[in-house]
């Protein structure tokens, strides 16, 4: 079915925004060129500028390409057809005076060519007030969290060990899974907010190809496809004895959960290996319960490196040189959200975000063991909606 945005979730939103934009600070404009950002509040993603004037209150939505399509799916009344930036001037003027934008989508060649028809007397940061609006989740976003949960529990539970067999190539896995994803309602696309963050389907390896290096900032590896390809499946096969990882993410209406699952194919897992699993698992049922509105995502991560083993600290949350400085992250309609559980946030949580906590731990030769869950900050402690973590499923 094709679903548009409710006007009334738009609406809120939009109110959220503007309201938050004023204890922010002094502004007059904002400019949104990210294309999520504009869906987010207009129900549309087209080539296009949106600007909130102060003035009026208003969100404006100039589109280049495509004006008819946005016409037909924009919340808002204020959509213009335009073909340079010159033409923006005749609807809102040309003085912008102090201007907000997201430094960390906008080049500055697109800067430059919007600075040319419009005038800006100061230029200011906007990422981290949508950073912090998108990470409080309404109850329309938090319905397609849980479909999108509920999806991704059934893959990796069901679907998984039944597309594992010998031989079977890394591509070809990713393939399959894609495919049976698409079947149980995944939407197929995953997205980050990060412009350089790319991602196919997520990360999976079979064997000690997790423990390849890789430039994605997560604790798993990939070896991937080629140098210039390294985030598609390679040529490697499977094996008996190999452990596999398996860290992808399925979307339903724009929204995303993150997961990972560790599977034993057809070989024996060492005590150690499975000591390193479970311990992992304790940390993710010890942040769950720190999951409550007023705890600080750095406390959470200080008391967590504080008490986790020395076996395990050894590789955790990567391997050798190769390790992350963070437990869990934000997730909804971008897989690299705030907050993060990490130094440096200091922020409380705040009821109805949403994060992935994912303790995982590498293997000399072996691979990664560890778990990932994504969960609803509540009263009660973090809501897991993607199954549960479990042990290292076995593959006979």
């Amino acid at each position: 079915m094709y679903n548009l945005l409710p006007k009334e979730e738009s609406k809120n939103r939009i109110e959220k925004f503007l309201n938050m934009m004023d204890e922010n600070g002094k502004w007059d404009n904002v400019i949104i060129i990210n294309r999520i950002h504009q869906y987010y509040f207009t129900g549309t993603m087209q080539d296009a500028l949106l600007i909130f004037n102060n003035k009026t209150r208003k969100p404006y939505l100039f589109v280049r390409r495509d004006y008819d399509r946005a016409k037909a799916e924009a919340t808002i009344d204020d959509v213009y057809k335009i073909r340079s930036y010159k033409d923006i001037v005749k609807y809102i003027g040309n003085e912008l005076s102090d201007v907000y934008i997201e430094m960390s989508q906008m080049t500055m060649l697109v800067l430059n060519r919007i600075k040319k028809y419009l005038n800006m007397n100061n230029i200011f940061d906007v990422d981290r007030v949508l950073d912090k609006l998108l990470s409080v989740k309404s109850e329309y976003e938090l319905n397609l969290i849980r479909k999108c949960g509920q999806i991704h529990s059934k893959a990796f539970n069901e679907v998984v060990p039944n597309i594992l067999k010998e031989g079977l190539k890394e591509k070809e896995f990713q393939g399959i899974l894609y495919n049976e994803k698409i079947k149980l309602g995944s939407q197929g696309v995953v997205r980050f907010k990060d412009p350089y963050n790319e991602v196919a389907l997520g990360q999976f390896s079979f064997g000690k190809n997790a423990l390849v290096n890789t430039n994605h900032d997560g604790p798993g590896g990939m070896q991937g496809l080629n140098a210039i390809i390294p985030i598609v499946g390679g040529d490697y096969t499977l094996k008996k004895g190999d452990l596999v990882f398996v860290d992808t993410s399925p979307m339903f209406e724009g929204y995303q959960t993150d997961k990972t699952q560790v599977y034993n194919f057809k070989g024996k897992v060492t005590n150690k290996e499975r000591e390193l699993h479970h311990e992992c698992m304790e940390i993710l049922n010890k942040v769950s319960s720190l999951l409550k509105p007023g705890n600080k995502p750095s406390d959470i991560y200080t008391e967590i490196m504080s008490n986790i083993s020395s076996e395990l600290k050894e590789n955790f949350m990567g391997y050798k040189d190769r390790k992350v400085s963070f437990l869990g992250h934000g997730v909804g309609m971008f897989l690299d959200g705030y907050p993060v559980i990490a130094n440096g946030f200091n922020e409380p949580l705040k009821e109805n975000m949403v994060l992935a906590v994912e303790p995982k731990c590498g293997v000399d030769n072996r691979g990664i063991v560890g778990v990932e869950e994504t969960f609803i900050v509540s009263k009660e402690g973090g809501e897991c909606i993607t199954g549960g973590a479990r042990d290292i499923i076995d593959i006979i």
